[in-house]
């Protein structure tokens, strides 16, 4: 069954201007021209409205993504942190002279091959004999 062009909602802006400008020859005409005006405006003001919501729902997207990527962070942090007193203490205690060390080269800890090496829990260091 083929629409009735006088029911159809325009779908853009010369339509509706069109609608305006047509002759009306009696008031069912006249409503059905409101009618299509109201429409076209309620859509465009969802249209209008709905794009906000969707950058609010996307910027709060962002906020969770970044909150987590923050909380992570902080875990590692707090992590190195504990793994770096425990490392401090260990140091403190030596008693004797014998140290463990590491190098950093290149940004990363790493051992020297050549030296003695020690393992434990925390991995594997060199040893370094200090004389008093």
């Amino acid at each position: 069954m083929a629409e009735d062009e006088s029911l159809r909602s325009p779908s853009s802006l010369q339509e509706v201007q069109d609608i305006q400008a047509a002759p009306r020859t009696n008031p069912s005409t006249e409503l059905d021209c409101i009618r299509a005006v109201l429409h076209a405006k309620e859509m465009e003001n969802l249209r209008v409205t709905r794009d906000p919501e969707e950058v609010k729902a996307l910027l709060a997207l962002i906020h969770a993504k970044a909150a987590a990527e923050l909380a992570q962070a902080k875990q590692q942090a707090a992590k190195k942190d504990r793994q770096l007193q425990m490392a401090e203490a260990s140091l403190a205690r030596s008693e004797n002279g014998i140290y463990e060390i590491k190098f950093i080269v290149d940004g990363k800890w790493q051992i020297d091959h050549q030296r003695e090496e020690v393992q434990h829990n925390l991995g594997s260091n060199n040893l370094l004999q200090v004389d008093p």
